[in-house]
Parts: structure tokens; sequence; C-alpha cells
């Protein structure tokens, strides 16, 4: 098949990791792939992985598509290339693939909804009604995610296919880099604690800061680390001198080496208000970090509290800090249910399964569709 992919952007992010293992294993399998990338900024390091992947790319530029030239180029494309199948990505990369690829007269469409867009603007919810019947199928990357869709996107149930997020397994040794990590950003602490996000709202860092900063009253040695940026970044930083914690959480930025920072760490925490089934809990989890997490879509699906990590209600810094308490005080069942953790991820989410469950769905797409 020759397949093109629209999305959004391609900065570091779980859609742009899933995207790329996704070509990866399509290219291995002989099939050839085209990115085409809404947005004019990137993250060079993962245009560079994508294309390593087997795929080429094309950067539009939001200041083309305003001018609709863009617009006009993604069809051109389109009609040049003639693929067998487009396959969408995020809100905008979803609601210009499909007008696009419906004006240059290329099918089927695929769109993947990676999250529950509770935060969507009326009109775009309303653009998504409007485009959505031209998706043959919508793949969500959790269960939990649908019925969101099916009631505010306007994704019938017939078109609706879920595919899990998945995960590469990693056997590279990380411990002298983890090692190194610790040294120069751990201050000599016993415990650290991460994050790995986009600072947005949606991640619900603020009520990590809160939880922390009771944690740190026990006069614990302790470090928060946050790995990611976004535009949350000075509000949260004000928020940690309002309370007293600017030598005990790091802001590292944007990592292109995040596996070795996960590596690093004792616990992972991930808060979220709302989420699709987040790469970064995954990676986590395959690495065998004690992970605290709020029952949210898929990681409720994905996390059986106790067992494979441990969840606490979303919103409730206290509740938050006692588990990270807990989780501190006895090491040896934090340990185990890390075990548990990785155990389910490697064994129920991995990369070949991913793969062949996105070709099998395309293969029988373009079979019905019939030679072009």
């Amino acid at each position: 098949m020759t397949i093109v992919h629209i999305l959004d952007n391609l900065d570091r992010g779980g859609a742009q990791t899933m995207l790329r293992m996704l070509i990866a294993g399509l290219s291995a399998r002989g099939h050839h792939q085209h990115v085409i990338c809404l947005n004019e900024k990137f993250n060079a390091q993962v245009v560079e992985s994508i294309q390593q992947a087997g795929a080429s790319v094309e950067i539009v530029g939001r200041p083309r598509l305003y001018a609709l030239v863009g617009l006009w180029r993604i069809v051109r494309e389109l009609r040049r290339r003639r693929p067998d199948l487009v396959h969408t990505v995020l809100p905008w990369g979803d609601l210009v693939g499909r007008t696009m690829a419906r004006i240059a007269g290329i099918g089927p469409i695929v769109s993947t909804v990676t999250t529950r867009y509770i935060d969507k603007p009326r009109l775009q919810l309303m653009l998504d009604r409007a485009t959505i019947l031209w998706a043959r199928r919508v793949v969500f990357v959790s269960a939990e995610i649908i019925p969101f869709s099916v009631a505010h996107e306007g994704v019938r149930p017939a078109q609706v296919c879920c595919i899990p997020n998945a995960i590469e397994s990693d056997d590279c040794d990380r411990s002298e880099a983890a090692a190194r990590l610790r040294r120069e950003y751990g201050a000599g602490a016993r415990t650290i604690i991460g994050m790995v996000a986009r600072l947005h709202p949606q991640k619900a860092h603020g009520d990590l800061l809160e939880a922390f900063a009771r944690v740190v009253s026990d006069s614990r040695d302790v470090r928060l680390w946050l790995i990611g940026d976004g535009s949350e970044q000075k509000r949260l930083a004000k928020q940690v001198r309002r309370l007293g914690l600017e030598d005990r959480v790091l802001f590292a930025g944007d990592r292109g080496d995040v596996l070795d920072w996960v590596a690093a760490m004792d616990i992972f925490a991930h808060p979220t208000y709302f989420e699709g089934l987040p790469v970064a809990v995954l990676e986590a989890m395959l690495a065998a970090k004690p992970v605290i997490a709020t029952p949210t879509d898929g990681i409720n699906g994905l996390i059986t509290s106790g067992v494979h990590g441990w969840l606490v209600p979303s919103r409730d810094p206290v509740a938050l800090a006692e588990t990270i308490r807990h989780v501190m005080d006895h090491p040896e069942e934090a340990a185990r249910i890390a075990r548990a953790g990785a155990r389910r991820v490697r064994e129920e989410f991995g990369a070949e399964r991913y793969v062949q469950a996105y070709e099998d769905l395309f293969k029988s797409l373009t079979a019905a569709t019939g030679p072009r």
C-alpha cells in the first residue's frame, strides 16, 4: 500500500511516538508512506526519527494554510501520489486531512482519536461532526474515550475501531545514564519523583506540586522532576516559588533522552484530568517504575490499583500525597507492583500487535475499495 499520514505537528509527544512506531512497522512490511505536517513548528529529532523509520516528510506551515495555498498544496500532493489510504491524526490533522482527501477524491480515510478532547471549542466540534462521516473508520487508542466522540464529535458506532497504544521493548542498559542524571540533578536525594508530560492544564502538574509540597513538609529527602515544556511553564514556576520548592523541583524541559530520565526516577506520577492511553505511563511501567495515576479514560483500563500501580482520585492532592508516602514507605510492595505493571505492558501492549492491527485494518479497507 501507499499511505499518506496527515497530522497537526511533529513535536515530541505520544501521538508522534505512536506514528513513528507505526511507520517503522509498516515500512518493514513493504508499505510506502508519506507524512504531511500542518504546523511549521516541529522537532528536528522527531522529523529525523520518522524519516529513518521509512517515511518522507513534508512541512506545510500555518501561514500557507491561512493563505489557502497550503490547502491546495495538500490536495495537489494527494492527487499526485494517489495513495491507497489517508490516515489522519490529532484534531486539526483530522479536520484538514479529511477535508483535503475528500476534495482530492482520495479514500478510504482513517482518523485516529488520541484522547477525550473535552476542551475542544464548540466550533471545532461542529466541524468534526461535519467531516467525520468522510472517514471510513475512526480508531480510538482506548475503549474508554469512545463514548465522548460518539456523543460530541459525531462518530457513528459503525465507524468505531479500538487499537490501544503500544510500546516497543527497551533492551538498553540505562543504569549508567540514570546514575549520571541522579548525580547531576538529584542533589543526593533519596527519592526522585518524576512526571513526563507537556506543561498543559490537562496534565494537572499543579495538583502534583501541591501533593509534593505535602510530602516535603514531612522533611523527606525527595526531589521532583518535571520533563516537558508547554504553556503552563510560567504559572507552574510561580506556584513552585509560592510553595517554597525552588530547590526541590526541576523543570527539565523538552528532552530527547526521556527513557534515561525515567530510568533515574524512583516513582512516576501522572495525575491527569483526561487522557487517551498515555505513552509516558506505558514507558514508566515497562521500566518497572511504581506508577501513581488518576483513574481517567485509558489509564483506568491499563492499571488495576494495587496490582499494576496505584490510582488516586482526580483533583485530590491530599490523596496523591498519601499514596506517594505509602509507596516511599513500602519499597518491597512498590517493587512487586512495578514488576507486575512491567509484565502486563510487555505481554499486552507490544508494538507488533499494534502494527498488525493497523495493517489488518488498512488492508481490509483498501480491499473493500478495490483497485484504483
